[in-house]
């Protein structure tokens, strides 16, 4: 009897997924591609069921809501070694906001890293951050991670945050 109930089906069932990644890709008169993921807690991705976040009856940043999204990104080299970038972008949906500004200096012709920061927010969150980039040009391929101190304006503790992105030119 002991000996059956240690044996292991020679055919167990998989686990569920609960892991999906996507990707996405389009063009008009600007081109622009998305990469994502999610995570299906419980019994996975297959089960039946809504896979939504809980309803948060003190947030009012949540569910659908259609607005316009303006973005404006550049770039500024100050000099062969030294330049600038800053990213903008808001949101009227939920009046969402988000800005980031580097200075880098270029170490090597594919290697630089610099100081960075920016403020991020919407109707009921504001937040700075601030801290350092190291980014490395591999033929088509830019790495960029950053990292450093985040936090809202109104509370006193602050926390970490990190970044890596990778951009891939055509």
């Amino acid at each position: 009897m002991l000996l059956t109930a240690l044996v292991q089906p020679l055919h167990a069932e998989p686990d569920a997924p609960h892991t999906e990644v996507f990707t996405g890709f389009e063009a008009s008169n600007y081109a622009s591609g998305y990469v994502g993921g999610g995570y299906a807690f419980g019994k996975g991705l297959c089960a039946p069921g809504w896979r939504v976040p809980p309803h948060d009856p003190n947030n009012t940043v949540q569910g659908t809501k259609i607005g316009l999204r303006l973005l404006a990104e550049t770039w500024y080299d100050i000099s062969s070694r030294w330049f600038l970038s800053a990213d903008a972008s808001y949101g009227t949906a939920f009046r969402e906001y988000f800005s980031l500004a580097r200075v880098g200096f270029r170490v090597r012709p594919k290697l630089s890293f610099g100081i960075e920061g920016g403020a991020l927010g919407n109707q009921e969150y504001e937040a700075g951050r601030g801290g350092g980039f190291v980014r490395v040009n591999l033929r088509k391929l830019e790495i960029t991670a950053s990292g450093g101190f985040t936090g809202d304006y109104l509370m006193e503790d602050p926390s970490g945050y990190v970044s890596l992105g990778l951009y891939r030119t055509f």
